[in-house]
């Protein structure tokens, strides 16, 4: 699996590109409306089983790969891991290959990146190995743990 991570020069947002499916994050009517200029599809403030239940809904039937523990316990378990990250605030946007993410400015944009992706290739292609390239460069694998 291999994923491009792009830091926004000047802000709080990374996006990074996957060359695999990506789960989808549902949209909630509440959140197609900025506060603040801020819109997130997902944040750590949101109600992790809710929204692990709402992607299993989502995504069934329309991935590549099968989960091999129920689809809401599943997510459940990426969505507690993605939470946790340090510098990690919020999904910002979604779509088949990308992520558009918030990280706390105090926080190294990349490091933040890196892990996301390390956790979606962890829970969603487990028997693939991470290539992430990072402002064009290889970034070591042993700087992908977390």
């Amino acid at each position: 699996m291999k994923v491009m991570i792009n830091h926004h020069q000047n802000t709080n947002i990374v996006v990074i590109e996957f060359d695999r499916d990506l789960p989808a994050f549902p949209v909630a009517p509440d959140r197609r409306i900025p506060v603040n200029n801020q819109r997130s599809i997902f944040s750590r403030g949101d109600q992790l089983s809710l929204t692990a239940s709402a992607m299993a809904v989502k995504n069934a039937g329309n991935l590549p790969f099968e989960l091999t523990v129920p689809c809401r316990d599943h997510y459940l378990s990426f969505l507690e891991d993605l939470v946790v990250i340090p510098g990690f605030i919020s999904v910002k946007y979604s779509s088949r290959y990308s992520l558009e993410l918030r990280f706390g400015r105090m926080f190294n944009p990349e490091s933040v990146g890196i892990k996301v992706a390390s956790a979606i290739n962890r829970y969603f292609y487990p028997d693939e190995s991470l290539e992430v390239i990072n402002q064009g460069e290889s970034v070591q694998s042993d700087c992908l743990e977390f």
